[in-house]
């Protein structure tokens, strides 16, 4: 079974982890820092409450950062400060570039704003599907 940690079920994210909830995937949510709202659509949606970040990366196949613009340079950051060797898709809405794939392990990847801002982006780094 697929394993995806969900950062962060605000008020889009509980709705795309539901869908993958019934498609079969355990779906992870870190509530730890989250308001209540938050945390009960979370729960609503079927989604996995895990102890810490560190605990549902060490599980994870893959994570899903779906969070305000604003915030997505300092979740990516937070994800790269732990050993995740899995994909990290960046699904931010508004996103400066739109949503991404990394396909190479998270402690390879820069943050995914840092290389979008680059003038040519390389295949195997973060990059819009299709870019490169």
């Amino acid at each position: 079974m697929t394993t995806v940690t969900l950062l962060h079920p605000g008020a889009m994210g509980p709705e795309v982890g539901a869908q993958a909830h019934r498609a079969g995937t355990r779906v992870l949510h870190v509530p730890t820092g989250r308001g209540s709202a938050s945390v009960e659509r979370a729960r609503k949606a079927g989604l996995e409450a895990a102890e810490s970040l560190g605990s549902a990366l060490a599980v994870s196949d893959l994570v899903l950062s779906i969070c305000p613009p604003h915030a997505a340079e300092d979740v990516a950051r937070e994800v790269l400060e732990h050993a995740f060797t899995g994909v990290y898709v960046e699904g931010t809405p508004s996103a400066p570039i739109g949503p991404s794939v990394s396909t190479r392990p998270a402690a390879n990847v820069a943050s995914p704003w840092s290389t979008a801002r680059s003038s040519a982006l390389p295949p195997d780094r973060t990059a819009p599907r299709g870019s490169t």
